[in-house]
């Protein structure tokens, strides 16, 4: 299912991506992610006890070509959330403002 070097997106039960990762060792039963993380093969993480399994949580897929720019966005959108806004510059917040909008320009 997955290969050394593979582009991989982490993404949570509801399919929302969370990072972006590339495997580093895929072995007989398991997947190595470059963040250190590991997976079963299939790209879930299994637990239970004995003959029953179940598994609730994140699992891995194939990147999709979308799967960057939500990525980007959700790491923006946490960061914006945790600055204390009170104490920033209005110096500061015309330069933040100036870079998030050149940047949904599409510009550098």
């Amino acid at each position: 299912m997955f290969e050394k070097g593979q582009k991989v997106c982490v993404v949570s039960y509801q399919q929302t991506p969370l990072k972006l990762c590339t495997v580093e060792k895929v072995m007989k039963r398991k997947l190595v992610l470059d963040d250190g993380s590991e997976w079963t093969w299939d790209g879930s993480r299994r637990w239970g006890m004995g003959a029953e399994e179940y598994y609730q949580g994140n699992s891995v897929r194939t990147e999709k070509p979308t799967d960057a720019e939500k990525v980007m966005k959700r790491r923006v959108r946490h960061w914006l959330q945790s600055v204390d806004w009170a104490r920033v510059s209005r110096k500061t917040l015309i330069q933040v403002h100036k870079l998030l909008k050149s940047d949904l320009k599409g510009e550098s």
